[in-house]
């Protein structure tokens, strides 16, 4: 049996086998995803979406009006917070 380090309870090795084979396939898997990684196609519609949705329901939004002023509070929301991806 194995004893992890920062237990003192002793792992069978067929558990510790099995967990390190498992952590090993998700990291293979993992790494691999990275590596197909295209940048170029990351930007979605959804992300578009998104953006879009959180610059027209910020909650600060109603705040930085009465504080600001509606021009300044839409160019911060849409130049600074919320950038068009």
């Amino acid at each position: 049996a194995r004893h992890t380090a920062d237990t003192a309870v002793d792992v069978p090795d067929i558990v510790a086998t099995t967990l390190e084979d498992a952590v090993m396939a998700h990291l293979d898997l993992y790494l691999q995803q990275v590596s197909d990684y295209d940048a170029s196609s990351a930007t979605t519609n959804h992300q578009k979406e998104y953006v879009q949705y959180r610059k027209a329901n910020d909650p600060a939004k109603p705040m930085l009006k009465a504080l600001y002023g509606a021009p300044y509070t839409d160019d911060l929301l849409e130049e600074v917070l919320f950038p068009s991806i």
